[in-house]
């Protein structure tokens, strides 16, 4: 479960649709707090003014290095680090899971898998790093969306780093 308040850090694609996800999911917007340092849209630019409102959790998106000392320090003291994928992945229940990983070759991969499992699945969603957040999928579900059959992930070496509940059916 997620402890609130939470903070997203990192305010691009997938920051703003785990936003989406968690206001979508029920959590109110008061428990949500964003950081980006180059995000004018974000509520804090400073990590020192997010930490001192003293969220529980921080989903740290993949752009953004674990490593930061305050982000470690964060997790040293008791803090929470989840993901945008982590949360998404949570809303899934009997769709197969295929992930794509490597250094070379993962989108030509993706890509080719949508095309082949588009000739015989209506419902399939590919995403990841290729294409949408797989938690856009999990706010369709939300509205009403019908489970796709196949999730198909494609996933960079920094979404696998934060990513501790993935189980995948098969990985390429």
């Amino acid at each position: 479960p997620l402890h609130l308040p939470t903070a997203i850090v990192g305010m691009g694609l997938t920051g703003r649709s785990v936003l989406n996800l968690l206001v979508g999911a029920g959590v109110p917007r008061e428990q949500i707090l964003t950081f980006d340092s180059k995000d004018p849209s974000s509520e804090f630019k400073d990590e020192t003014a997010l930490l001192s409102h003293q969220p529980k959790s921080l989903i740290v998106s993949p752009g953004v290095p674990l490593a930061l000392a305050w982000i470690q320090n964060f997790k040293k003291n008791g803090g929470q680090i989840t993901s945008e994928l982590e949360i998404a992945y949570s809303f899934l229940k009997n769709e197969k899971v295929v992930t794509i990983t490597g250094s070379v070759g993962k989108s030509t991969c993706a890509a080719l898998l949508r095309s082949g499992l588009n000739k015989f699945s209506k419902t399939a969603f590919v995403g990841g790093n290729l294409g949408f957040p797989l938690a856009d999928y999990a706010l369709g579900l939300l509205h009403g969306s019908a489970r796709a059959d196949w999730v198909v992930l494609e996933l960079s070496s920094y979404q696998l780093e934060n990513f501790s509940n993935l189980k995948s059916d098969a990985t390429l």
